[in-house]
This record gives C-alpha cells, structure tokens and sequence, in this order.
C-alpha cells in the first residue's frame, strides 16, 4: 500500500511538473510570437519601400532607353502639353500628293506636329470609350507608321504588335470583348481593395505582368486567413464492414469516430441523427470568419448588440465591453478557447454586419460542405432552436474543413491565450480550452491538436476533437449526450485508445 500511495504521489507531481512546464513553454511562446508580431511591422515597411524604389529604378531605366532609341524625345513634350490644345491641332493635314495607281497609294504625309499630337492623344484615350471604328482606324495606322514616328506609350506598342502580325483589321466583336475583359478585371480590382487591406496591398503592388496572374486568382475568391477558402475538398467518410457501433460502454448517446485520412468511419452510433450542435457551432464560425477577413490585425469595436446577445441567452463570454476596441485575433480566440458570445457575435458583425448576415454566409458553407440536407444554423453561437441542428457526423466533416485552414487549426488547438490590452482590460484576459487541458494528460496514442466543446439542454455535454496519430493519420471524434463533461472526455479517450495504433 505504501508503494502504491508513493507511486500515485510521485506520478501526480510528475504530472504536475509536466503541466507547469507546459505553461512555461507555452508563455515563452507567446513571448516570441509576440516579438515576431512586433518587428512584422517595420520589416513590412522596409520591403514595401525597397520594392518602391525598384519600381522607380525600373522606370528610370525604362525611360532612358526610350530616349535613347528618340533621341529627338519629341513625344515627351508632347505628352506634358495640355490635353485641349493637342485636340484642337489634331485635325488631319489635307495629302500632298497622289501617285497615279491608287493600289500603291502612300499613307497621307503629316507635319511633325500632327502625327505627334494624334498620337499621344490616342495614348491617352480609355479603352471602354473607344468605338469599334476607332478601334479599326489605329490598327491600320500602327501598320503604316514609319518607326520614327510612332508614340512610346504601352497601349500603341500593343497595338502596333497586334497589326503587324496581320494586316486585317479588328472585328466591332472583337474590340467590344476586349473591352469588357478590360473592365471586368478594373471591376475585380475595385472589389478586391474594399474587401480587405492584405488582398488589396497586394493589389496595388503587382506590376502588369503580377496583375495578370493575380486577376486569376482573385477570379477563385479572395484571400483570407490560411490562404485561399474552400481550397481542399470536404471530408467524406463511409461506412465498412469493419465499421463498430457503439453500445452502452460509451456514455455519449451520439457517437462518430472517423480515420479522416481513408475517408472511414471506425464507430458509430446514431452518427447520422439531428442533434442540437450547442457551442460545437463555433468551429464554422471561426472558419466563416477565417474565409472573409483578410486583415488579422484589425480591430473591432464591441456594439451592445454583441454583448447583449449573449447575456440574453445566459451565454458564456469572454468579457468584452461595449464599446472596447478589441483585435480581431482577439475576437477569434475568445470564440473558440473561451467559448464566448460576445467574441462569436463580434466577429459575425465585422464580416457581415449583422449575425442574421453571417448565418447566411454559414448556411452557404454547409452546402459547399455537402452536409446542408441535414443541417442548419440560425446562429452563430449555438443556443437552442429548433431550426439550429446538424449531426455528429456534419460536425466532423466542420472539424476537418477548419482543421484544412492553417488559421484555424492554430486558433483550435489553443491551451491558454491571454487577449491584448485595452484601457478597459490593461492586462488583458486569460482564457484556457479546458477540455484540450484536460485531455493532455491522458493517453490517447497521439496528440489531440483541436478541440471544442458545448453544452445546451437538449444536447447535454458535448465535443468535437481531432487527433493526428504518430504516422500523421488524422482521426476526428465528435460525441454528444454525455452526462457530464469528464464523462464526454472518457469517451474520446476510450475511443483514440481503441482505434488509434
């Protein structure tokens, strides 16, 4: 008895120790990830300003082999006189003269002045308020200009490639389609700068060349956190002959466990009924959230809607006060690792400005996800309605579509996190996922890296996990119905230990 007493004693201090060094290494974390965060700033201004002085390098050197190749320059003063006197002189100078075969006939012959000023006038006209004829008319042109005649500018250079590949003109279709290819990518450009900063920065960085190439990545959506939404295809497991189902040994009543890496489903029981998702809501949450922010180190300020909303519902919250500038990474921890609805409510007003908005944005995401048949949201946050349900299984396939989001993953698979400091809160709030807190101390063959959990009335205790084994298959558990939160843990546990090598 005295060696067994001795044996529990010295494994609970080494669990004890184990745990504090943990927290010690997860606060020298912090620290880092708080210093990188610090010079991210400055080292982002040093490489926006080396890449401006490129640029302006660039068109120096531009500039100067033009001249060389002019030496008169005579299309620069051109271009700096004002725009109305270079329409009024643009009128086409009467022929000098005519050979008497009108096959060879010679291009009309302009003073010096004229062919200038047509020409930059021509640079500078918008392609969307050219007409076909136009269009038609310098393409003939650019072909039977003399080479010390023409203008410098990109779109005339472009031009004149284009007629000397052929000397047909352009068709009124072909003009009016590359016309509105033309707006098209100015319309996505102006969409792209007012969805976010970070896709619009890139926007306004990107040479011609860039453009073109990020024009076809911005045709698939923008940017968010993580890289670009819905880029892997969602999870989609099936049943087996090997498939378990679950009896009285698990104290959950709905029970899902899936080797997400073949796409298989271990154990189940009652996986495909409706259940009251309660607080497992989050996860979409976050990953919605993640899919259309684009800037991570904006801020929100809290309305008395979000805080309100919780508080009517008897919700759990970070703590947030209205009218507190809070960081939008703030709003995404406090979601998930605390559970708040003052965080979840926060981050649906800045996205979509208002949570009935956002809903919509998560019932989409169902369907891209394939699970909309047999689930629905009515809130972001999870309190009970009738109409807010899913299965076990549609959690599961949610756990792995944000565990695809590199964002999101690092968001779930938070122990402790302590917010920013606002003059409301100086030192911040330290908030904890007390289910992953508890579960990293059991023996579950691998390391489970996210987890969320919820409680509702209708649901009882329960959570959704993701476990990656130690030759990097994924395994996702999700459980509701449990007695009690220890007795939900018990069941994940029991189930790693079971299927997981």
């Amino acid at each position: 008895m005295r060696k067994n007493y001795k044996r529990e004693y010295l494994s609970e201090s080494a669990r004890v120790r184990r745990r504090s060094q943990r927290i010690e290494e997860m606060k020298r974390q912090k620290q880092r990830q708080e210093r990188m965060r610090r010079l991210a700033i400055p080292v982002g201004i040093g490489l926006l300003v080396c890449i401006l002085l490129i640029i302006v390098v660039a068109r120096g050197l531009a500039v100067r082999a033009r001249r060389r190749e002019n030496p008169n320059n005579t299309y620069i003063e051109q271009a700096q006189k004002p725009q109305t006197e270079q329409q009024a002189s643009s009128q086409p100078a009467e022929p000098e003269r005519q050979e008497p075969n009108a096959s060879e006939q010679e291009p009309e012959r302009q003073t010096p002045n004229e062919s200038e000023q047509q020409a930059s006038g021509a640079s500078e006209q918008e392609p969307e308020q050219q007409t076909a004829n136009e269009s038609e008319q310098q393409a003939s042109n650019a072909s039977e200009q003399e080479p010390e005649q023409q203008a410098s500018s990109a779109f005339e250079q472009e031009s004149e490639q284009q007629a000397s590949k052929t000397t047909e003109p352009e068709s009124s279709e072909q003009t009016e389609s590359k016309s509105s290819q033309k707006s098209e990518k100015t319309g996505i450009y102006a969409v792209v700068g007012m969805q976010g900063s970070y896709a619009g920065s890139l926007m306004g960085q990107a040479g011609r060349d860039d453009a073109e190439e990020l024009w076809e990545v911005c045709k698939s959506g923008l940017l968010g956190l993580g890289g670009l939404a819905k880029e892997k295809p969602p999870l989609s497991a099936v049943t087996t002959e090997q498939t378990i189902a679950c009896g009285d040994e698990m104290f959950s009543e709905n029970v899902v466990f899936i080797n997400a890496s073949e796409g298989t489903v271990l154990a189940q029981k009652g996986a495909w009924t409706t259940i009251p998702p309660a607080s497992m809501t989050k996860i979409l949450t976050v990953l919605v959230a993640a899919e259309h922010v684009t800037d991570i180190e904006d801020t929100f300020t809290m309305t008395k809607t979000a805080i309100k909303y919780g508080r009517d519902h008897g919700c759990t919250a970070v703590g947030f006060v209205e009218g507190e500038k809070v960081a939008l990474r703030d709003l995404f921890y406090g979601t998930v690792v605390h559970s708040g609805a003052d965080a979840a409510v926060g981050l649906a007003e800045y996205v979509a400005g208002s949570q009935e908005a956002f809903v919509e944005l998560m019932n989409e995401r169902l369907e891209q996800l394939g699970v909309s048949d047999t689930a629905h949201f009515t809130n972001c946050v999870g309190v009970y309605d009738v109409n807010h349900y899913c299965t076990v299984y549609d959690m599961a396939v949610i756990m792995k579509a944000a565990y695809d989001n590199p964002f999101c993953r690092q968001v779930l698979s938070a122990h402790i996190y302590t917010t920013g400091s606002t003059p409301q809160h100086p030192e911040g709030i330290e908030i904890s996922n007390w289910f992953l807190r508890r579960i990293e101390d059991k023996d579950t063959h691998g390391e489970v890296l996210c987890g969320k959990t919820g409680y509702v009335d209708a649901s009882g205790n329960c959570a959704a996990s993701l476990l990656v084994g130690s030759d990097g298959t994924v395994y996702i558990c999700t459980t509701v119905h449990a007695p009690s939160k220890w007795r939900c843990i018990e069941d994940h546990v029991a189930l790693y230990q079971r299927f997981v090598p």
